[in-house]
């Protein structure tokens, strides 16, 4: 894509702002096609980045293809999409998409940022067993294991 921009009197090139963002990103156009991907991206999709640029997501994901058909339907009605969750291989992620919009309010294309919850799940899924556990020593005798008795 090389397109350019100043900040602080320095040239800095959409692809090195991607590379700089510390989650996984995409510029997609309406196609789902990639735009802009920066290297955690790709390292995601277990493509290299150059065969990734240019790719139309559903080559990897059905899924995230209907996603991004649904989102620029959002776009469409004037409606923000949701954040959702998405597994890919073994890892969950948080993806959050925002419209990139032309003069006329038109979305053209979408940024995704993905981030990965893996561990923050982890974390919940135990949670969530430690408080059934206790639901169950709160509600159960000790010495015999019958409900309500205390």
């Amino acid at each position: 894509m090389n397109s350019y921009f100043q900040l602080n009197n320095e040239t800095i090139s959409i692809e090195e702002l991607f590379e700089s963002i510390p989650v996984a990103v995409a510029l997609l156009d309406r196609e789902g096609r990639h735009l802009v991907i920066n290297h955690a991206l790709a390292a995601i999709s277990g493509l290299s980045y150059s065969d990734l640029v240019g790719r139309k997501v559903a080559e990897q994901s059905i899924e995230s293809a209907e996603n991004i058909k649904r989102d620029f339907a959002y776009y469409d009605a004037g409606m923000a999409v949701p954040d959702h969750e998405v597994i890919v291989g073994n890892k969950i992620f948080l993806v959050s998409v925002k419209p990139i919009r032309d003069k006329s309010g038109y979305a053209f294309a979408e940024i995704a940022a993905l981030t990965d919850i893996t561990a923050n799940k982890e974390v919940e899924r135990q949670l969530a067993a430690a408080n059934e556990q206790l639901n169950y020593i709160a509600s159960h005798d000790s010495l015999t294991g019958y409900y309500g008795r205390k």
